[in-house]
């Protein structure tokens, strides 16, 4: 495998004693440089420098005809970003002066020349080009990071970024956790991944400097660089990037490029087919899916999937083949593959049958847990008799159910649920109370402890853990509540339940 960590290096010097003295004089690979040519004229040490790109250049300061200054403007003018190093007799220190206002890194007099003083040179010199490598490469990432997004209309790459980043091509993994992103099905959701999260995955996986890691969507985005991995095969990244995922604690997964390719190149391909990535993560029925390459969308399935409007699908189930219909979108959902689609479908149901979405959404891992599941709580409704919300208006339905996603957030308020459905406080109150006939603080505390009722019968938790998990802070307030809700008390209700199911059990406890 190709050594890409180490600082690339180039020797100038128009004496081959000095060339070949510098080339044994320090242990070049063990401090982290590789020098990758060795030039006696500044012409042959530009030639060099435009095949190679090194990013150091150690130079003398004389080589007639020319001069080591010429050769250090000529390269700047080809790369600004490159460190210098110069070589001068003691005669010539007017010429490494004027080196040093150019923007060299340092200077070393050939008569101070020895393998102590170079080495010390050569440590200061890393230093600061690994921080200018790392500064300049957390700007370069956060350029990546807009230039995906879907809002970004940038067709091109700036300067610094089409410098680092356009003379390669890439194998592409794109990362994630399908457990992670099912919860996210409440849109009120944070991120998928945090900063802190995506910098442990950088440091478990040791990238090197031309290597790339970057967010993308519910994504994390690895770059690899195929010509620095000629002896590593996509297996061996694949397993390499899991068990990264499963040492920071997350079940992950990955889809890959099998060809490499350039970043236009992927992008084009990411938009196109983000709904069906995002789709086929959510369902994830391997580890690792290979990203298909073409970009031909004349046949795409996806655009001719449909769900209605909220209104029609409701009343669509609740005719005499309701079941039936539903059984036909979600198996209209695995053709087409459609993200967006299947969000919808998920949200419509869980509003139609009373059940909040992220937690419901977690634990449809499979198309086939979709089907069962869509059709049992369709089975459950029909039998309870439980009321629709469809009869309300649009902005009460709203509310309803940003409440049941929201009713476990002991912070809930009418005040920044109004905010967030866009409508004034005062008139959402007004709304509610005329068309369910409850405050909506009354309909809060109707649906948390239904929740917590549910909690009781059928779970083992505590009760102060059954009053955090449904919005509240004081288990004693929660206790209170309870009473005046039911006429007893949270402990007194579950004893004197006749059946409980504990988690964890594979029997049922039968209390008399």
């Amino acid at each position: 495998m190709t050594i890409i960590n180490q600082i690339t290096t180039l020797l100038v010097d128009d004496d081959q004693l000095v060339l070949d003295d510098l080339t044994v004089l320090i242990p070049w690979n063990d401090l982290g440089f590789q020098i990758i040519g060795k030039a006696k004229s500044a012409k042959q040490a530009l030639r060099l420098f435009k095949e190679y790109k090194p990013k150091l250049v150690i130079t003398d300061i004389i080589m007639p005809p020319t001069n080591g200054i010429e050769l250090i403007s000529e390269i700047k003018k080809i790369s600004p970003d490159t460190f210098f190093l110069v070589l001068s007799s003691y005669e010539d220190f007017h010429y490494a002066k004027s080196a040093l206002q150019m923007g060299v890194s340092d200077y070393l007099l050939k008569t101070e020349l020895s393998a102590s003083a170079l080495e010390d040179k050569m440590k200061k010199i890393s230093t600061e080009i690994n921080l200018h490598s790392r500064t300049k490469k957390t700007h370069i990432l956060l350029e990546l990071e807009n230039y995906f997004r879907p809002s970004s209309r940038s067709a091109y790459f700036s300067e610094p970024l089409r410098e680092y980043i356009c003379n390669n091509v890439y194998y592409f993994f794109l990362c994630s956790s399908p457990a992670s992103f099912r919860s996210k099905t409440d849109s009120y959701h944070a991120p998928l991944f945090t900063k802190e999260f995506i910098n442990d995955l950088a440091d478990f996986l040791e990238l090197t400097y031309l290597d790339l890691l970057f967010s993308v969507d519910n994504f994390i985005l690895i770059a690899v660089p195929c010509h620095t991995y000629l002896s590593e095969t996509i297996n061996l990244w694949t397993n390499r990037i899991l068990t990264a995922f499963r040492n920071l604690g997350c079940n992950g997964c990955l889809f890959y490029t099998e060809k490499p390719l350039a970043f236009i190149e992927l992008k084009k391909i990411y938009l196109q087919k983000r709904n069906e990535l995002e789709y086929t993560l959510f369902f994830m029925p391997e580890p690792a899916v290979k990203i298909k390459q073409d970009t031909d969308s004349s046949a795409d399935p996806a655009k001719s999937m449909q769900i209605p409007n909220y209104e029609t699908f409701s009343e669509i189930l609740k005719r005499e083949d309701g079941k039936k219909q539903l059984k036909m979108w979600s198996d209209r959902l695995h053709e087409a593959k459609d993200y967006n689609m299947l969000q919808k479908f998920i949200n419509y149901c869980c509003t139609l049958f009373h059940l909040n979405a992220a937690e419901e959404a977690v634990h449809l891992s499979s198309h086939q847990a979709l089907d069962i599941w869509a059709e049992k709580s369709y089975d459950n409704l029909r039998s309870s008799g439980h009321p629709s919300i469809e009869q309300y208006s649009f902005h009460v339905r709203n509310a309803i159910l940003y409440i049941r996603n929201h009713y476990s957030d002991s912070s809930l308020s009418i005040e920044k649920m109004a905010e967030d459905i866009g409508i004034s406080s005062g008139r959402i109150s007004v709304l509610f109370k005329q068309e369910v006939s409850k405050t909506i603080n009354e309909y809060i505390t109707g649906i948390r402890i239904d929740a917590a009722i549910d909690l009781l019968l059928h779970s083992n938790y505590k009760i102060y853990e059954i009053a955090d998990r449904v919005g509240y802070r004081s288990s004693q307030y929660f206790s209170q509540i309870f009473l005046s809700f039911t006429g007893r008390k949270p402990l007194d209700y579950r004893k004197n339940t006749l059946t409980t199911i504990v988690i964890g059990d594979s029997k049922n406890e039968s209390k008399k």
